[in-house]
């Protein structure tokens, strides 16, 4: 399957990989076009376009065929988000100053869990500022002009001791943004940012909607990539409430679905910026949308499709719009726990995910017992195009 090239071309025979390997390495972060042959369980049309050494948090493409790619912070990468253009050069973004979190930065970054673009050109940022405990904020950068667009801090009430803001979408539609915040389970809850007036809502909280189902397991080799050690030693996935979210072309409707459920949900974006509805009727506004496997990201294309990435099964999978059946669009022995799904400047659907876990040589093997955790980026043929930079 061919698509126009994007940050890499689809394919790279061996000796042309050699002769001009697309890699840089940014603050120990190796990042590099691959040339991948068939492994038993594999689909030819799951194309490899990078691989990561460190854990992506977000990534998103721009309209120019860059990548901007945010840093999982519980590796404490020298930089938080890294710029790759098409030819391979992997930066600071949006400036070193910026991007490594220096003291005495007019704009430190410190722990960039979601990345997107609007219509207008801005990449926005949700640094939600656990790495260093400083206050959770957006991020607004106009990418033509290469300037700060705006600033805003996400403060009490709507968020808290224990939030750990994840996901973010732009509505098209309207000035408005909304985060997710999984938080302690208990406590999760989407946040609505007006980017006009900076003012922030806390709504849905502790609803059913956006807490986890402890009826709902995570399979072993996925629950091992998202397994987290505690202070106390003890092992536990965190963060299993409320995660993605995924907008509409027309900006109508938020979906959303928690880490740890079978479910996805939606809710009217006009009931989220009606400051006047009670929480109960905000509450009845939450429609149950389809049923799926647990997700850590959503996305929609042209045609209304809301595509999963499933924790469980190593598949990308779809909801359609008319049956809100779930189906498997793809699935690869490679995708250990595929996420941030995104569309790329040639409209196709791209997305990370671990391809080598502590000790394991390939996902089905296991022959070292260093630890080998490496990452990829993805991408297949969607069933309509999308958007770059959602």
């Amino acid at each position: 399957m061919n698509f126009p090239p994007t940050t890499a071309p689809a394919r790279l025979t061996r000796s042309r990989w050699i002769a001009s390997p697309l890699a840089a390495i940014v603050g120990g972060c190796l990042l590099a076009a691959t040339a991948t042959g068939g492994i038993s369980g594999t689909d030819d049309a799951v194309e490899e376009v990078l691989q990561f050494s460190m854990a992506p948090s977000s990534l998103v493409a721009t309209s120019d065929g860059h990548w901007l790619v945010g840093l999982d912070q519980r590796l404490r990468p020298r930089y938080r988000v890294v710029r790759i253009s098409p030819d391979g050069q992997a930066v600071p973004f949006p400036d070193e100053t910026s991007s490594s979190g220096a003291k005495g930065s007019d704009l430190p970054l410190d722990a960039v869990e979601a990345l997107t673009i609007d219509r207008y050109g801005i990449a926005w940022m949700l640094d939600n500022g656990r790495r260093s405990e400083t206050t959770p904020k957006l991020v607004g950068w106009n990418l033509a002009t290469n300037q700060l667009t705006r600033v805003l801090y996400l403060n009490a009430p709507a968020v808290g001791s224990g939030s750990f803001c994840s996901d973010l979408v732009v509505d098209p539609g309207a000035p408005y943004a909304y985060i997710s915040d999984p938080a302690q389970g208990h406590d999760a809850a989407l946040i609505v940012v007006n980017l006009t007036t900076g003012l922030c809502r806390r709504v849905l909280t502790g609803q059913t909607c956006v807490q986890p189902d402890p009826e709902v397991q995570f399979e072993a080799q996925a629950a091992d990539t998202l397994t987290r050690q505690r202070l106390d030693g003890t092992a536990a996935v965190p963060h299993t409430a409320v995660d993605a979210l995924a907008i509409d072309r027309k900006g109508e409707w938020l979906y959303f679905a928690p880490l740890q459920s079978s479910h996805i949900y939606r809710i009217p974006t006009a009931s989220l910026r009606d400051a006047a509805l009670s929480p109960s009727q905000l509450a009845d506004a939450v429609e149950t949308y389809a049923k799926s496997p647990p997700t850590s990201s959503l996305v929609l294309d042209e045609k209304g499709n809301l595509y999963i990435a499933s924790i469980n099964g190593r598949a990308i999978g779809r909801i359609d719009p008319k049956s809100r059946d779930y189906h498997v669009l793809t699935r690869d022995i490679r995708l250990l726990r595929p996420d941030n799904l995104t569309f790329g400047r040639d409209g196709a659907l791209h997305f990370d995910t671990p391809t080598r876990i502590r000790g394991n040589a390939t996902p089905t093997t296991s022959t070292t017992s260093a630890d080998t955790t490496s990452f990829s980026l993805f991408r297949l043929q969607p069933l309509a195009p999308g958007r770059a930079g959602d």
